[in-house]
């Protein structure tokens, strides 16, 4: 449970989105973790363990979707939060 400030000044800065960002980023590890299970299926011819792998890999992007969605739905709009909302809110591709 989150106890509100009643303190105006720190009612202007948002919560960190840090712990429900590492959240998501523990999950989208563990979903990569499966991808190397599934090539190894694949290799083998073994349409059991890449279904298998298949199916906990959508499971795993599904959880790190719905966190993600979250994060987003709950980020605060205050007029201050440890980092600029944009930044978190905007894909980017990495280069």
């Amino acid at each position: 449970m989150k106890i509100k400030s009643t303190n105006p000044i720190a009612a202007l800065f948002g919560s960190s989105p840090f712990k429900p960002l590492q959240d998501h980023m523990a999950v989208v590890v563990r979903c990569a973790g499966e991808v190397p299970g599934l090539f190894e299926a694949l290799i083998v011819n073994d349409m059991a363990e890449v279904k298998k792998s298949r199916d906990a890999i959508f499971l795993l992007e599904q959880e790190a979707d719905e966190l993600k969605n979250q994060l987003r739905v709950h980020l605060p709009k205050s007029l201050f939060m440890p980092v600029d909302r944009r930044d978190l809110l905007e894909p980017r591709i990495l280069s």
